[in-house]
Protein backbone atom coordinates (compact mmCIF):
# COMPACT_ATOMS: atom_id res chain seq x y z
CA UNK A 1 0.00 0.00 0.00
CA UNK A 2 1.70 2.86 -1.34
CA UNK A 3 2.40 5.68 1.71
CA UNK A 4 -0.04 9.09 2.03
CA UNK A 5 2.64 12.11 1.95
CA UNK A 6 2.50 14.12 5.27
CA UNK A 7 1.07 17.29 4.92
CA UNK A 8 4.00 19.83 6.93
CA UNK A 9 3.33 23.00 7.68
CA UNK A 10 4.86 25.64 5.43
CA UNK A 11 7.37 26.80 8.26
CA UNK A 12 8.76 23.34 8.07
CA UNK A 13 8.94 23.01 4.33
CA UNK A 14 11.95 24.35 3.89
CA UNK A 15 13.84 22.23 6.80
CA UNK A 16 12.00 19.14 4.63
CA UNK A 17 13.82 20.04 1.72
CA UNK A 18 17.08 19.83 3.31
CA UNK A 19 16.18 16.82 4.81
CA UNK A 20 15.85 15.33 1.20
CA UNK A 21 19.31 16.30 0.09
CA UNK A 22 20.17 14.42 3.75
CA UNK A 23 18.57 11.22 2.78
CA UNK A 24 19.94 11.51 -1.02
CA UNK A 25 23.79 11.81 1.15
CA UNK A 26 22.22 8.79 3.64
CA UNK A 27 22.19 6.43 0.60
CA UNK A 28 25.34 7.74 -1.14
CA UNK A 29 26.70 6.60 2.04
CA UNK A 30 25.50 3.21 2.14
CA UNK A 31 28.38 0.54 1.52
CA UNK A 32 26.02 -1.20 -1.14
CA UNK A 33 25.03 1.83 -3.02
CA UNK A 34 25.85 1.59 -6.82
CA UNK A 35 27.06 4.54 -8.79
CA UNK A 36 25.49 7.47 -9.19
CA UNK A 37 26.05 9.92 -12.10
CA UNK A 38 27.11 13.20 -10.58
CA UNK A 39 28.33 11.44 -7.22
CA UNK A 40 31.32 10.86 -6.48
CA UNK A 41 31.65 6.79 -6.51
CA UNK A 42 35.56 7.15 -3.82
CA UNK A 43 35.39 6.91 -0.23
CA UNK A 44 37.71 10.28 -0.40
CA UNK A 45 35.23 11.91 -2.82
CA UNK A 46 31.81 10.96 -0.34
CA UNK A 47 33.81 12.28 2.89
CA UNK A 48 34.32 15.83 0.56
CA UNK A 49 30.36 15.60 -0.56
CA UNK A 50 29.10 14.86 3.07
CA UNK A 51 31.23 17.82 4.61
CA UNK A 52 29.65 19.95 1.31
CA UNK A 53 26.04 18.54 1.74
CA UNK A 54 26.28 19.14 5.84
CA UNK A 55 27.11 22.69 5.56
CA UNK A 56 24.53 23.79 2.96
CA UNK A 57 21.89 21.79 3.11
CA UNK A 58 21.53 20.37 6.64
CA UNK A 59 23.63 22.50 9.17
CA UNK A 60 21.32 25.60 8.50
CA UNK A 61 18.62 23.64 8.98
CA UNK A 62 19.58 21.88 12.50
CA UNK A 63 21.07 24.90 13.77
CA UNK A 64 17.46 26.57 12.91
CA UNK A 65 15.51 23.78 14.99
CA UNK A 66 17.85 24.42 17.81
CA UNK A 67 17.60 27.52 18.11
CA UNK A 68 13.62 28.73 16.83
CA UNK A 69 11.76 25.60 16.96
CA UNK A 70 13.20 23.37 20.17
CA UNK A 71 12.58 26.64 22.39
CA UNK A 72 9.19 26.98 21.60
CA UNK A 73 7.93 23.66 22.05
CA UNK A 74 6.26 22.46 25.27
CA UNK A 75 8.60 19.88 27.48
CA UNK A 76 7.86 16.52 26.83
CA UNK A 77 8.21 16.40 23.04
CA UNK A 78 11.77 14.60 22.70
CA UNK A 79 13.00 17.77 22.18
CA UNK A 80 16.60 16.56 24.17
CA UNK A 81 16.73 13.82 21.43
CA UNK A 82 16.17 15.56 18.38
CA UNK A 83 18.86 17.81 19.58
CA UNK A 84 21.11 15.30 20.78
CA UNK A 85 21.15 13.21 17.51
CA UNK A 86 21.47 16.96 15.84
CA UNK A 87 24.72 17.60 17.54
CA UNK A 88 26.61 13.85 17.49
CA UNK A 89 25.58 13.99 13.28
CA UNK A 90 26.85 17.53 13.16
CA UNK A 91 30.20 16.52 14.77
CA UNK A 92 30.86 12.91 12.57
CA UNK A 93 29.61 15.23 9.28
CA UNK A 94 32.13 18.21 10.05
CA UNK A 95 34.81 15.73 11.34
CA UNK A 96 35.00 13.40 8.54
CA UNK A 97 38.80 11.83 7.70
CA UNK A 98 39.63 12.88 4.59
CA UNK A 99 39.79 9.14 3.87
CA UNK A 100 37.10 7.06 6.10
CA UNK A 101 36.62 3.59 6.01
CA UNK A 102 33.38 2.25 4.30
CA UNK A 103 32.01 0.53 7.08
CA UNK A 104 31.94 4.47 8.97
CA UNK A 105 30.57 5.74 6.08
CA UNK A 106 27.87 3.36 5.87
CA UNK A 107 27.34 3.66 9.92
CA UNK A 108 27.08 7.40 9.31
CA UNK A 109 24.42 7.21 6.96
CA UNK A 110 22.62 4.76 8.59
CA UNK A 111 22.06 6.93 11.35
CA UNK A 112 21.56 10.00 9.71
CA UNK A 113 18.90 8.31 7.89
CA UNK A 114 17.02 7.42 11.00
CA UNK A 115 17.53 11.04 12.37
CA UNK A 116 15.78 12.52 9.43
CA UNK A 117 13.09 9.74 8.95
CA UNK A 118 12.34 9.90 12.74
CA UNK A 119 11.64 14.03 12.50
CA UNK A 120 9.82 13.89 9.23
CA UNK A 121 7.72 11.04 10.06
CA UNK A 122 6.97 11.19 13.82
CA UNK A 123 8.62 14.34 15.50
CA UNK A 124 7.47 17.48 13.09
CA UNK A 125 4.06 15.61 13.17
CA UNK A 126 4.21 16.12 16.73
CA UNK A 127 5.45 19.36 16.42
CA UNK A 128 2.62 20.45 14.26
CA UNK A 129 0.15 19.32 16.67
CA UNK A 130 1.37 20.77 19.45
CA UNK A 131 2.37 24.50 18.44
CA UNK A 132 -0.67 24.62 15.80
CA UNK A 133 -1.27 26.66 12.99
CA UNK A 134 -1.05 30.16 14.75
CA UNK A 135 2.46 29.05 17.03
CA UNK A 136 4.04 27.75 13.97
CA UNK A 137 3.45 31.04 11.95
CA UNK A 138 4.73 32.73 14.88
CA UNK A 139 7.91 31.74 14.69
CA UNK A 140 11.04 33.49 12.83
CA UNK A 141 10.90 31.81 9.15
CA UNK A 142 13.80 29.41 8.30
CA UNK A 143 15.75 30.70 5.04
CA UNK A 144 17.49 27.91 3.21
CA UNK A 145 20.91 28.54 1.54
CA UNK A 146 18.53 28.24 -1.46
CA UNK A 147 16.47 31.24 -1.35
Amino acid sequence: MPRTPLKRHPQLIPISRGHHHGLVLAQLLSADVPDYKGLPNTLQGKAVFARQTAERHLFPGFEWIEKVLVPALPEGIEREQVIREQKELSEQLANLPECPSEASLNELGEALKRHIRYKERSWFMAVQARLGEDGLRALPSFRSAEG
